[in-house]
C-alpha cells in the first residue's frame, strides 16, 4: 500500500510542474531526492561480506528448481496485466494529451487509480482463503479490459471511471499472482523465489513500454 504512493503522487506532482514552470525542471527535482537516497543509504546499509561460493551459478541452479507450477501461472498474469496497463497508460497520455488534456490532469488519473489499487489490494487479501484465486483474476481481468474500453470515450469523468476500474482490476490481478506466487514455495527457496518473481515484475513493465 505505501509503494501505490509513489505512482499515485509523483504524476500529479509532475504534471504540475510541467504546466506551471518547464519539463526540464523534472530532471532538476530529480537532483536532491537522488542526494538524499545516496546519503541515506551510506549512512544505514552495512557492506556484506563476501562469501566464498559462487552465487551467480548457485542462484541459477536454485532458479531452477524454483519454478513451481502456481509461481508460473502468477508470473504470466503478472506479465500480461501489469504490463498491459503500463502499455495502455503511456499510450493513453499522448492520446489524452491530444484531446486537450493537460498535465496536471493526466498526471492526477493515477490518483483514482492508486485510491482503486489499495481497495483491490485490501480485498484480494480478505477473498483469496474464501474464493480461491481463479474468480478474483477473471474478474480483475475483466475490470481491467472494461476500463481500458472506456478510454474510447474522453469525457473527464468518463477517463476518471475507467482508471478507478484498471485500478481495481489490475491491482486485484497483481496482488491475487503474488499471494498465489508463493504459495507452495519451500522456505529454503523463497529467497530466490522472491528474485524470480522481481525479474518477471520488471520484465513485465518493459514489455509491457
Amino acid at each position: 500500500l505505501v509503494a501505490l504512493l509513489i505512482p499515485a503522487l509523483s504524476p500529479a506532482l509532475g504534471g504540475l510542474v510541467v504546466d506551471s514552470v518547464s519539463w526540464r525542471w523534472i530532471f532538476f527535482a530529480n537532483l536532491p531526492l537522488a542526494l538524499i537516497t545516496v546519503m541515506l543509504t551510506l549512512r544505514w546499509l552495512v557492506a556484506d561480506t563476501p562469501a566464498s561460493t559462487r552465487p551467480a551459478l548457485e542462484f541459477g541452479h536454485v532458479l531452477g528448481q524454483a519454478r513451481r507450477p502456481m509461481l508460473r501461472v502468477a508470473m504470466l498474469v503478472y506479465l500480461f496485466i501489469p504490463g498491459v496497463f503500463i502499455g495502455t497508460s503511456l499510450v493513453a497520455i499522448l492520446y489524452l494529451h491530444g484531446l486537450g488534456f493537460t498535465a496536471s490532469l493526466i498526471g492526477a488519473l493515477m490518483l483514482p487509480w492508486a485510491l482503486a489499487s489499495g481497495l483491490a489490494i485490501a480485498l484480494s487479501k480478505k477473498l483469496f482463503n474464501r474464493c480461491g484465486p481463479r474468480p478474483l483474476l477473471l474478474a480483475g481481468m475483466l475490470l481491467q479490459a472494461l476500463g481500458i474500453l472506456l478510454l474510447i470515450e474522453p469525457h473527464p469523468v468518463v477517463v476518471v471511471l475507467a482508471y478507478l476500474l484498471m485500478g481495481l482490476g489490475g491491482s486485484l490481478c497483481s496482488s491475487t499472482a503474488q499471494t498465489l506466487a508463493f504459495l507452495d514455495i519451500p522456505a529454503e527457496r523463497m529467497g530466490h523465489a522472491s528474485a524470480l518473481w522481481n525479474i518477471n515484475r520488471q520484465l513485465s513493465f518493459c514489455l509491457g513500454a
